[in-house]
């Protein structure tokens, strides 16, 4: 089970630390590598950053009948449980999950953005030497700052901006898991993002 390493109820982030991920990571990775290829062929394209076709695929829909995907899955939705107790979220109705693969070279890692969902979250299966920076209220005043380790899991805000900083050079892939969690309830979201699972939790009243 993931375990809690860090609350910052200043800021409303939690870090959890997956063993699981490390015990397994060389396998992990090939998973992920494989994915890209599935996802390519699901979006008939031939661009292997997948990260922008976000909207057509879910990581863990590509990956059915994965076992260590069925396991990150199992261990992501105890942490955002644990999560959502910790800053006594609660959403009355249904909650989805949207995720997808970053598999970046040094050169496509993610620019300063945000998300609108209100809780946006991240896996580091490979990070590389890299530090995500958030900043206050679109400004360029880091509010804080996450060191990315294998197996950490990032769970906070979504409407915060945010970039990766390589920290070092490096030639192959890093690797990560982002997912965002929305509680919208309109009725044709899902045939306009088709990235949107039901998440079931167990903390939500």
């Amino acid at each position: 089970m993931g375990i809690l390493i860090k609350h910052d109820p200043d800021n409303n982030y939690c870090l959890f630390d997956i063993p699981y991920i490390r015990d397994h990571q060389e396998e992990i990775l090939a998973d992920c590598s494989n994915s890209v290829k599935t996802i390519q062929d699901l979006c008939n394209a031939t661009d292997t950053n997948v990260t922008w076709f976000y909207q057509r695929y879910n990581i863990y829909s590509v990956n059915g009948g994965n076992k260590h995907f069925y396991k990150i899955f199992q261990e992501l939705v105890g942490c955002i449980n644990t999560f959502f107790e910790i800053e006594k979220l609660n959403f009355a109705d249904q909650l989805w999950m949207q995720s997808w693969l970053n598999s970046h070279n040094s050169t496509e890692v993610l620019k300063r953005h945000q998300h609108g969902a209100p809780v946006n979250g991240y896996l580091s299966i490979d990070p590389k030497k890299s530090n995500t920076v958030f900043y206050y209220k679109h400004s360029d005043t880091v509010q804080y700052t996450i060191e990315n380790k294998p197996g950490q899991l990032y769970i906070g805000p979504g409407k915060i901006d945010h970039e990766v900083i390589n920290l070092e050079e490096y030639s192959d892939k890093r690797t990560t898991i982002a997912f965002d969690i929305d509680d919208f309830d309109y009725p044709d979201a899902i045939t306009r993002n088709l990235g949107f699972i039901p998440l079931l939790l167990t903390s939500k009243k």
